[in-house]
């Protein structure tokens, strides 16, 4: 697996992001740029989760898998009073050979959950 850069320039605010998780065979290649905020949240035993330019899970990647994210404003990911908020911007769980997701965000990115049991997830690129 190729090293992971992740470039961060501006207010980032616990960001889940930026990495690669699991088992990863062959090649991944991914660059994040942030020139905002990226906040992630979770109140009241709440879950939010997080990936940005990231694979997620056992994740087995053959052949090339490459990620972009370039994001000049504000993502929001919150949840709260037990709910789960998952925002997930070019990620992927399972890789086959050739993915390409490219993804740029110049304005603000919110998802939110409140409640038990309340689930809002975001997948933007590939997955």
């Amino acid at each position: 697996m190729k090293p992971l850069h992740c470039f961060v320039r501006g207010a980032l605010l616990a960001v889940a992001g930026c990495s690669a998780g699991g088992l990863a065979m062959a090649e991944n290649s991914q660059k994040v740029n942030v020139r905002g905020a990226v906040v992630n949240r979770a109140a009241n035993g709440g879950e939010a989760v997080m990936n940005i330019g990231s694979n997620q899970g056992k994740v087995r990647i053959v052949g090339s898998n490459r990620q972009q994210v370039d994001i000049s404003g504000a993502v929001v990911n919150a949840a709260d009073a037990g709910a789960r908020s998952e925002l997930n911007i070019a990620s992927r769980d399972r890789a086959k050979a050739g993915n390409n997701q490219v993804v740029s965000v110049s304005g603000p990115v919110v998802t939110s959950a409140s409640g038990r049991g309340v689930t809002s997830t975001v997948n933007i690129g590939d997955r």
